[in-house]
This record gives structure tokens, C-alpha cells and sequence, in this order.
């Protein structure tokens, strides 16, 4: 199978991996879409050395669209890189008196408290724990929250670099990968 491979600072490699076979008690997935995460641009800048080094052939992507493949059913997870232009666009999809949640860690943003306020907005925050990720994962499941303007791009994966250096320079805030 192909995989986006680590290779070394801010480097990630098409390549041929073997195909892992699922074990008692696993899954084997078919990959429909994987989405560059946040903490894997900071894991390949190698932001998260001496506590967790970049490690050369490392294979990436834990927030995916897949289909079980043994029973073929539809598992999805909606990630977005992190950052005050995301934050400014929950606000802006959101209704009155909606809640923003944050899964996930964020940079510090500067916000205009005034309209949060006059909108009132919650806004929450979610380490996949717990009731919170269970409601936006409703949310999402009965279509309440549009997620189209968060992935800027979908990019073939074997052009996972230039997705990398995409997000790295800042075109690009969300992008899902398609094998």
C-alpha cells in the first residue's frame, strides 16, 4: 500500500509500505481521505523535540474518512489545522447563541470579544473526551455545521510534500489527502 512517510524535518515521502492485516479485536480500513493535522505539521517541523522527536519512516495520518473493510461501513472524523483564521470562520458559520468547539489544541488568537459577546457564542473546548466530542459529532452527523469552507484543498497523496509545504507557507489551512 502507499503511505505519506516521515523522512526527516519538514520532509514526507510517497511510498510503497506493507499492507497491515487486522488482528483480533482491529479494524482494517480503506482510506478514503486522511486530513493533515496540526500536530503532525508540528511534528514533522519537529516542534515537539526532545519529548517526541521526528521519527524517519514513520508513517502519518490519524484523522481519516474510511470505510471498514471487512463490513464496508462509513467511519468519518473532520479535523481542521488550528489558528485564528479557523476560529474567525466557526464564528462567522455559526447561529446566535451557537457554541464553537474547539477539538483539539490552538496557537493563541486575539478574538473581538464585543461581537462573541453580542452573538453569544460559547465556545468549548475537546480532547476527543466525553460528551463534547459526542455532540459535534452529532453535529456533524445531522448536517448542522457546514465543514466545506474549513478544507481549502484536496490534494492527491502522492503529493503529500506539497501539502505539507502548502500548509507550512500558509496557503492552506485545511487539506485532505486522497490516495
Amino acid at each position: 500500500m502507499k503511505a505519506a512517510v516521515v523522512k526527516g524535518r519538514r520532509l514526507v515521502a510517497y511510498e510503497e509500505v506493507p499492507t497491515p492485516s487486522a488482528q483480533p479485536g482491529t479494524l482494517l480500513l480503506k482510506m478514503k481521505y486522511c486530513c493533515v493535522c496540526g500536530s503532525e505539521l508540528e511534528y514533522v517541523d519537529n516542534q515537539r523535540a526532545p519529548q517526541n522527536p521526528i521519527v524517519a519512516g514513520g508513517i502519518l495520518g490519524h484523522e481519516f474518512v474510511a470505510e471498514v473493510a471487512e463490513v464496508g461501513v462509513d467511519m468519518a472524523f473532520v479535523c481542521v489545522r488550528r489558528g485564528g483564521n479557523v476560529l474567525k470562520q466557526a464564528f462567522d458559520m455559526v447561529r446566535v447563541q451557537g457554541r464553537v468547539i474547539l477539538a483539539g489544541y490552538t496557537e493563541s488568537v486575539k478574538l473581538d470579544t464585543t461581537s462573541w459577546l453580542r452573538k453569544q457564542v460559547r465556545i468549548e473546548g475537546s480532547l476527543n473526551r466525553g460528551a463534547k466530542m459526542a455532540t459535534a459529532l452529532k453535529l456533524l452527523e445531522y448536517k448542522r455545521v457546514n465543514v466545506k469552507p474549513l478544507i481549502t484543498e484536496i490534494i492527491p497523496l502522492k503529493d503529500v510534500q506539497r501539502a505539507f509545504d502548502s500548509m507550512y507557507g500558509g496557503e492552506n489551512i485545511g487539506v485532505l489527502l486522497k490516495p
